[in-house]
């Protein structure tokens, strides 16, 4: 089994700023099939919520899964594109919670601890729709 070890960033985007920026404290890619992250979310004046976000690859580029709080013992969907850079992810997506739909991205990036990487050729390289990819 190929376990990747990450850090990084997310961010939930509310169309209003400010936007909601917390630190990925740990994320595991597995196989480049399931990707599990975990982010603490400090609360001004309230203690901090852990989010959980488990989710699996449905294609080359769509994951899917749930996100849930220890703390709350909240839950919700969520789904991405994921993008392959080498060790690093770009996440990009949508997340349902208390009823809202919001727009979600990640940004992560391989821990001191992370396994060695295969060699690029070897990654599973995302490409862009041909709508976005750049004209030669």
């Amino acid at each position: 089994m190929n376990t990747q070890s990450l850090k990084g960033y997310i961010v939930w985007i509310y169309g209003d700023p400010p936007d909601q920026h917390y630190e990925v404290s740990r994320a595991i890619l597995r196989d480049d099939r399931e990707l599990a992250i975990d982010c603490d979310c400090p609360y001004p004046g309230v203690s901090s919520c852990v989010y959980t976000v488990v989710l699996s690859r449905q294609d080359p580029l769509h994951f899917r899964g749930v996100w849930t709080t220890a703390k709350e013992r909240d839950t919700g969907t969520c789904s991405c594109r994921v993008y392959f850079n080498g060790g690093r992810l770009a996440c990009i997506g949508t997340w349902e919670e208390e009823g809202a739909t919001q727009s979600w991205y990640a940004e992560l990036f391989p821990t001191e601890e992370s396994s060695p990487n295969k060699a690029p050729e070897a990654r599973t390289v995302a490409v862009m729709p041909a709508a976005v990819q750049p004209s030669r």
